[in-house]
Parts: structure tokens; sequence; C-alpha cells
């Protein structure tokens, strides 16, 4: 499923086919890390829509986190399930976006214990990913080579 979702080329191929390519943009997160600001402003112009200088672009909303015990990131999920089953998006929002809420269930991971991918399964993805990586390129005419990296 997380490869499925992933196959970027596939599903801008298939929106690139379905609308005129003026009323798409696509947008790097890449470039959201560089610049924060001159990304939400390429977002703001894209939809026709005033630049607020006032909004502080580059705050991180949440760090890289870990379950705080062994069950409370499924807790959350189903928590999180059950809101939305209820049309209750808006409430879902407001507790994911809670430090407190959010430091109960998760904490941060710690420098040194950030989860990392094995050399083998990177060269492994990169060529499942090469051709999609390509497609990608072509149909944005962007250099996207930061993703070939192993």
């Amino acid at each position: 499923m997380l490869i499925g979702n992933s196959l970027y080329a596939d599903k801008l191929e298939r929106y690139f086919e379905l609308f005129p390519s003026e009323q798409i943009k696509v947008l790097f997160f890449q470039d959201l890390a560089e610049d924060p600001a001159a990304f939400a402003k390429q977002a703001f112009d894209f939809l026709e829509l005033p630049f607020v200088e006032e909004i502080d672009y580059g705050r991180k909303m949440s760090a890289l986190s870990k379950s705080r015990f062994p069950l409370s990131g499924w807790a959350s999920k189903q928590g999180a399930n059950l809101l939305r089953k209820l049309g209750w998006v808006n409430m879902l929002g407001v507790l994911k976006s809670n430090r407190l809420v959010r430091g109960f269930f998760y904490k941060p991971y710690e420098q040194d214990e950030k989860p990392q991918i094995s050399a083998d399964t990177r060269r492994k993805l990169l060529e499942v990913f090469a051709p999609q990586i390509e497609r990608v390129e072509r149909l944005l005419g962007r250099d996207l080579s930061a993703w070939r990296r192993a």
C-alpha cells in the first residue's frame, strides 16, 4: 500500500488526463523545507489568493514522534477513525493539533533514535521508483535527481 500510494507519476498522469495543466499545481516537500514562505506564496498565487505575511510559515506543528506506550498509536488511530465516522472532523483537527493530547499518545524521538532505512531497502525502493521519477521529471519539467540518491 505504501508503494502504491507513492507512484506519483501514475497519479499525476491521471490528473493531467482529466484536467487542463493550468489547473494543476504540484508542490514539493523539499521546497517547503527550504523556504516555507515561498512555498506558501506559490500556493496562494496559484489559488489567486492574497498572500498573508503575518503567518509564521516556518513553524513546525509537530516533531517526528513515536508511541508513548505500546498501544497508544493504535488507540489514537481508532479514536481518529471513530471521530471521522461520526462526522467530527473539525474536532479531530483540534485534538490532533493540541500539544497535550499529542503528548499523551506520542513522544518525540531523540536525535539518535530516529528510524533509519537500510541501504539494501533504499536500493530496492530506488529500483521500484526510478521509472516513476523519470516520468514525473518529464511531466513537470523538474530535475528530481535528489530523489535518486542512494
